[in-house]
């Protein structure tokens, strides 16, 4: 130790003062990295961890035996149905029987949304839990294990409390589709939803007991959210039934039985105990019930004609006038998801992002005005057929284009797909006009088994794939596209509706049908 003295000793000012530096220097670095790592921790720490295996032994009757997971995460509280109208983020798996998987999530928010589900095609024609109802809660720093079965999922680890909540109630909650089946085959509408209505009733009452026995291991938050979700689940999928079967079979005898009912007079969202509205928002399917019954409430017929326009313009009405603050804004957003396939809903945007308050919904909103505009170049894409054939958009020059986007297990995108065919084939002699269907599945042979099914698009029109790159392919980012299905359609390259009508009516001559085919015709010119 002298001996060093010593020397430092006899150094000069200008070493002393450099090695003094060095010291300092290489102190502070450790500091910073020290400081990193923490962070980096921290980082770790905030991301989500799901693992588990599908525990169903019909897996084995698959192909390959080979079934796929899917999960869905949104900062969204929406139903899944509405969940990929907005911001959202895919994942799929390819599992065996008990095969572990494992995913890591980076979370969009503190608190996010999570839809799980495996499917069973062709052994099934149905996707195991995947019930637009059933989304569960998920926070920053979750870890869990779930086995996946047929009629539970069942969860482990940190975050596990609140989702087996869930699970729990879901697995009461009440399947009304077998005897809305009868219903319409014997036209009793009242009977089925005074049967119906008490059913879900008893079903609502286990769902509340079950949140009481989760008491201890939920917070506030989490109870508030459960329950409000219990109260919209009791209606959510009944008013849905009920309102698709008008709108999409034309059922318009179902809709004065059900709405002149005592039954559904007396359906009431109130919530007995004092919650925060911002929980009551939080909740999946609490407002999304809402919605629907709101719709349905607004539903105007003339002579059996479905007047939409005027219903649109009734239900905006209620919206605005009826609600506010953080429920009218998620039912602001649920009413653009739901309506954006009728261009005379877009005559209400600019008043809706007005009286919007800032947040992701509003952020919805006013990316829906930006992507809505016309005129604008599309992304020249090129892109694979089946053959393996790359098909750019150029390729079309002047012809007008129709775009669809669409995946696989989308229930809307086969409905569009049942719906777009009478229009298809109005023009199927027009060498000026081009359909064509763009996937987003992950996994090609999934693709390609797709379209030979026919279920989702026309296995001998043009079919082109986002090479395994799913929603992170540039097209779909610069096409700003976050649901499925996606309709555009396009003349020389450039956007002509990013909106068009959904194609509902019975013929080409009414409904959106019409509307689409006028539409195109124009762009035609």
């Amino acid at each position: 130790m002298k001996y060093l003295q010593a020397v430092y000793n006899k150094m000069s000012g200008r070493m002393k003062n450099f090695i003094a530096i060095t010291i300092f220097l290489l102190l502070m670095c450790n500091r910073i990295f020290s400081q990193s790592r923490g962070n980096n921790t921290k980082f770790q720490d905030d991301r989500v961890v799901i693992q588990g295996k599908v525990a169903d032994s019909l897996i084995r009757q698959l192909p390959e035996g080979i079934s796929t997971v899917t999960l869905l995460i949104s900062k969204y509280p929406l139903p899944s149905v509405n969940m990929v109208g907005v911001a959202y983020k895919r994942y799929e798996m390819k599992v065996h029987y008990n095969e572990q998987f494992k995913l890591t999530i980076h979370p969009p928010a503190d608190r996010f949304y999570m839809s799980l589900y495996y499917d069973l095609e062709p052994v099934s024609s149905h996707f195991f839990w995947s019930d637009i109802d059933n989304i569960y809660i998920l926070e920053k720093g979750d870890s869990v294990n779930v086995s996946l079965k047929k009629d539970f999922f069942l969860f482990s680890g940190k975050g596990a409390a609140k989702l087996n909540c869930e699970s729990e109630i879901y697995k009461r909650n009440y399947d009304s589709s077998e005897l809305f089946v009868n219903a319409v085959n014997n036209r009793d509408y009242k009977y089925f939803f005074n049967t119906v209505s008490h059913k879900i009733d008893s079903c609502f009452k286990l769902q509340l007991a079950i949140i009481k026995q989760f008491k201890n291991e939920l917070s506030v938050k989490d109870q508030d959210i459960l329950i409000a979700n219990s109260y919209g689940l009791r209606y959510y999928s009944l008013l849905r039934e009920i309102r698709q079967s008008m709108g999409m079979n034309g059922d318009t005898a179902i809709f004065k039985p059900v709405i002149n009912s005592d039954d559904y007079k007396q359906i009431d969202f109130t919530i007995g105990k004092n919650v925060d509205p911002e929980n009551l928002a939080q909740s999946p399917i609490y407002v999304s019930a809402i919605f629907e019954k709101i719709r349905l409430d607004n539903f105007l017929m003339v002579n059996g004609i479905v007047q939409l326009p005027a219903s649109i313009q009734k239900t905006f009405k209620t919206i605005k006038n009826q609600f506010h603050g953080s429920i009218r804004d998620k039912l602001l957003c649920l009413f653009f998801i739901n309506y954006s396939r009728t261009p005379t809903s877009f005559d209400y945007l600019e008043d809706a992002i007005n009286i919007c308050n800032d947040g992701i919904y509003k952020l919805y909103l006013l990316d829906l005005q930006e992507r809505s505009s016309v005129g604008s170049l599309f992304y020249n894409f090129h892109l694979p057929d089946p053959s393996g054939k790359i098909i750019n958009l150029s390729d079309f020059g002047n012809k007008v284009v129709i775009v669809d986007f669409w995946y696989t297990g989308c229930e809307n995108c086969i409905n569009l797909h049942q719906a777009m065919k009478k229009v298809v084939a109005f023009y199927k002699d027009n060498p000026n006009f081009i359909f064509l269907s763009i996937s987003i599945d992950r996994d090609k042979q999934r693709w390609i088994s797709s379209i030979r099914s026919g279920r989702y698009v026309d296995p001998n029109g043009v079919n082109l794939f986002t090479e395994g790159s799913g929603d992170e392919h540039p097209l779909i980012k610069a096409a700003k596209i976050i649901g499925y299905p996606t309709t555009i359609i396009l003349k020389s390259g450039k956007v002509v509706s990013s909106n068009p009508p959904f194609p509902n009516g019975k013929t080409i001559f009414d409904g959106g049908t019409k509307q689409l085919i006028n539409l195109i015709d124009n762009a035609l010119k």
